[in-house]
């Protein structure tokens, strides 16, 4: 019921934030760095809320609505918006397994570690291993 009511008008107030800054605005983090393992299943529980529910059709009827009517905003190109709408927004309903991945939003929002970061961490330790001198006994 919450994503029903809340859904379109935090989707019209996402344009106008960073990644820092929803994470900031969901209090899951104080600055844009990994946070403790509970922020980042907290994190993927409510994006896989948020999906679950963004499926359902009547769901996508409102939200398609909500941001149709957005479009008024921008006099000058009303019709365009609304056209663009019209065209992709199915297009994304039916592509929200590739859009809305759990891992990487939250990774986006400092919430997880990325994998990208995991990797870059490896990379550097391996490095750092090899880089060492050896020791040689006599």
């Amino acid at each position: 019921m919450l994503v029903d009511v809340y859904g379109p008008l935090y989707i019209s107030k996402l344009d106008s934030l960073t990644p820092d800054q929803v994470c900031q605005k969901a209090r899951m983090c104080n600055a844009p760095s990994i946070r403790d393992p509970a922020s980042c299943a907290t994190c993927q529980f409510a994006v896989l809320q948020m999906k679950a529910k963004l499926q359902n059709p009547a769901v996508q009827e409102k939200m398609m609505q909500a941001l149709i009517d957005q479009c008024n905003k921008v006099p000058a190109h009303t019709t365009q918006c609304k056209e663009l709408l019209t065209q992709y927004g199915p297009f994304i309903f039916a592509h929200l397994d590739t859009y809305m991945n759990p891992e990487t939003i939250c990774a986006e929002i400092h919430a997880c570690e990325s994998k990208k970061k995991k990797t870059e961490d490896m990379v550097q330790l391996s490095f750092a291993a090899d880089m060492e001198p050896a020791v040689h006994s006599s």
